[in-house]
């Protein structure tokens, strides 16, 4: 006789089948947890700390002198194909012509002489005595950081008239070059009209400040409200 197994029926064995490998699993994950040797990790060298023993390597033995040998020198030729114009003077032979060479351009050719006067014979040496013509010419060089601040009361007014007549053309680096004397002088002496002023400073940022909202405009006020009363002394 076949079993035949109706709809409820079907669905509480299935219920019954997932609990039983939920269970199942989460037993055999505690399990594996529970084990000393998964819990303790597997150091790596990719691991973000420096590993110790991957570094710990001894150093070459030329780099240290044998303290039981007597006094020695210790030669480390660089890490390129060695050259015969690069040997030095203490490892070439007696036999070598080149160990002759280096010594004569080395100790001969570096050695002055130094020529002192007689004193008994000064009325030749004076003779022979070079003048101002053999010498060479001095370069009179002009100085362009040198400026004339001597200028007198008319030569003052004369720069006021040509800055108020036409600042575009009579600016202060013309001025101050017309004249000889520094910009920061004509600045101190000469002042530019308002319209000129104006219409350099003031008007071409006009745009910019139309759009200016109402919190900018009230920063700027009290900004300039306090170049005031620092001017002042009220600050």
């Amino acid at each position: 006789m076949e079993a035949t197994l109706t709809r409820p029926t079907a669905c509480c064995c299935r219920a019954l089948t997932s609990s039983a490998l939920t269970s199942s699993s989460s037993t055999s994950r505690l399990a594996a947890l529970s084990r000393p040797s998964l819990l303790s990790g597997v150091r790596q060298k990719s691991t973000k700390a420096r590993h110790k023993a991957a570094l710990n390597i001894p150093p070459h033995p030329t780099f240290f002198a044998d303290r039981s040998s007597e006094d020695h020198i210790i030669f480390n030729p660089p890490s390129s194909a060695p050259s015969v114009f690069h040997t030095p003077f203490k490892f070439l032979p007696k036999s070598d012509p080149r160990r002759r060479a280096m010594f004569d351009a080395h100790l001969f050719a570096s050695s002055v002489t130094t020529k002192f006067a007689n004193p008994t014979s000064s009325s030749e040496s004076s003779s022979t005595a070079p003048t101002a013509e053999d010498l060479p010419k001095v370069l009179e060089r002009d100085d362009p950081m040198a400026k004339n601040h001597s200028l007198t009361k008319e030569d003052v007014e004369e720069m006021r008239r040509l800055r108020l007549e036409d600042p575009v053309n009579n600016s202060v680096k013309s001025l101050a070059k017309q004249f000889g004397c520094s910009v920061m002088f004509v600045m101190m002496c000469v002042r530019a009209p308002a319209e000129h002023r104006e219409k350099v400073h003031v008007l071409p940022h006009q745009a910019a400040r139309e759009r200016w909202g109402p919190k900018k405009r009230e920063a700027r006020e009290a900004r300039q409200r306090r170049v005031e009363m620092l001017m002042k002394g009220e600050l």
